[in-house]
């Protein structure tokens, strides 16, 4: 027991020292898992019943060709849930880049989506991104790639 009393110091000094390694190493896991945010795009005043470009002022979104999270803002009434959001050259071609993500509400009252993107092999250009909540109907915005 005399023994176990003098290594109990030690062991604690062990075991705290263990605990704040796997700490340390939890915070840099998350820093790195954290992708930047390389776009906000306020969608909140498009209105949802028709497309993004028919509105009165048509949207323009932009983004560079990296990879990082996009923080949108989606039109007013958007319901939270699962997203799908597809970038295309245009409307009618086939979408070059998916995403899958879902919205939430912020303390706000906004109903908005973190979309982690890698956009780094798209070139400098013109495209369109069309957005939906599952089933439902596309809304197409133009984005312009940096």
């Amino acid at each position: 027991t005399l023994k176990l009393q003098r290594r109990r110091p030690r062991l604690l000094a062990i075991a705290a020292a263990v605990i704040i390694a796997c700490g340390v190493g939890v915070t840099i896991t998350q820093f790195h898992l954290q992708q930047p945010v390389i776009a906000r795009w306020d969608l909140q005043n498009a209105s949802i019943l028709r497309d993004f470009d028919d509105y009165q002022q048509p949207v323009h979104l932009e983004a560079p060709a990296r990879k990082g999270t996009i923080a949108v803002v989606l039109p007013l009434g958007s319901e939270p849930g699962e997203y799908e959001v597809e970038v295309k050259k245009d409307r009618n071609s086939e979408a070059v880049k998916i995403f899958k993500s879902r919205a939430s509400l912020s303390n706000e009252g906004k109903t908005v989506l973190q979309i982690t993107a890698d956009l780094s092999d798209l070139h400098v250009g013109d495209y369109v991104v069309a957005f939906r909540r599952g089933q439902q109907s596309w809304h197409y915005a133009q984005l312009h790639i940096q």
